[in-house]
């Protein structure tokens, strides 16, 4: 015997093997298909920023003007370097002393200005500077008059 979809089946069988359907009722649904695939997204691909937009600004900046794009890291290297200067200073010699003296002086007006995190070390590191030269000229002018 034959569905109402044209599939054999064997007789006496109430429903078809094949699609499941009354053996001898006609179907009442139309044949399956497979939904329909949109050729094209809406919206894809995102329209690419123009360059007018890279230059636009982001988000107020915590400094009072605007702020462009990423903001850069900090620069800690001349407070951090001040620092260490200053101690090698105290132990080793007046040259590392002048030098904590600089990089403490710069890596101080970098704090303020705002491109670098690390006021103290640079303090610390130009404190250390100017007490370890000063104990190093003491030292050298009781040495020569003696």
């Amino acid at each position: 015997m034959m569905c109402s979809s044209g599939h054999e089946n064997i007789a006496g069988a109430a429903f078809c093997a094949s699609c499941g359907l009354a053996v001898g009722t006609a179907s009442t649904a139309p044949p399956l298909q497979w939904p329909a695939v949109p050729t094209a997204t809406p919206g894809w691909p995102p329209a690419q920023p123009s360059r007018a937009d890279w230059s636009a600004p982001q988000q107020p900046s915590p400094f009072g003007g605007p702020q462009y794009g990423s903001s850069l890291p900090p620069q800690n290297g001349l407070g951090t370097a001040a620092l260490v200067l200053g101690i090698l200073g105290m132990l080793l010699g007046c040259i590392f002393s002048a030098l904590a003296i600089i990089f403490g002086a710069i890596g101080i007006s970098r704090a303020n200005s705002g491109r670098a995190t690390n006021k103290g070390a640079a303090t610390a590191g130009l404190i250390l500077g100017i007490v370890g030269l000063a104990l190093w000229l003491l030292f050298y002018a009781a040495i020569s008059g003696s």
